[in-house]
């Protein structure tokens, strides 16, 4: 089963125009590589050493921050999704 499953997806990816896959590549490593910096910048200016920092302790620069990386990733996603299939 597990099988099917990955022939699917590689069936799928296959399938996806190059502009959509780069544009959904860059979504991703653009939302979890800029929270990780965003986190990481928290945690050395409080001197946190939990791993998952305490959302209510985010300054405004962390909120917008977080804010603009969910508008580009949305936005890349977007774009993503107006090119067609092959």
């Amino acid at each position: 089963m597990q099988q099917d499953s990955l022939r699917q997806l590689a069936h799928d990816l296959n399938a996806m125009p190059t502009g959509q896959f780069v544009s959904y590549i860059l979504a991703v490593i653009t939302w979890f590589g800029g929270v990780g910096i965003v986190f990481h910048r928290h945690r050395s200016r409080v001197g946190a050493d939990s791993t998952w920092p305490a959302l209510r302790h985010f300054n405004s620069r962390e909120w917008l921050t977080l804010v603009a990386l969910l508008s580009i990733a949305i936005a890349l996603g977007a774009i993503g999704l107006s090119f067609q299939r092959r």
